[in-house]
């Protein structure tokens, strides 16, 4: 079972991974670990991170995307006021 991670250890390196595998996690096939820009995305994370959180497999490293999704601040402007929204599943941009 996957364990969440401690973003605040990633380096830039590690979150950018994480921030650039955000939109995959749309994808609403039931098998993601089939998809060649998901399997990409996981093998350059698992180098990054020198297999660091390879005991979860996918599933540990889909879960990190969904965190990092779910913590990155996406800042807007709003008739000159900024309003912070985090990136769900559900915002299309």
């Amino acid at each position: 079972m996957a364990k969440p991670i401690n973003l605040k250890i990633l380096s830039e390196d590690e979150r950018t991974i994480l921030k650039d595998a955000i939109p995959l996690l749309r994808d609403s096939d039931p098998y993601y670990w089939e998809n060649k820009s998901f399997k990409d995305s996981y093998a350059k994370w698992i180098d990054t991170t020198n297999g660091q959180f390879a005991d979860g497999g996918f599933e540990q490293f889909k879960l990190a995307v969904a965190q990092m999704r779910n913590k990155m601040p996406l800042t807007y402007k709003d008739n000159g006021t900024l309003l912070r929204k985090v990136i769900r599943g559900d915002i299309q941009c």
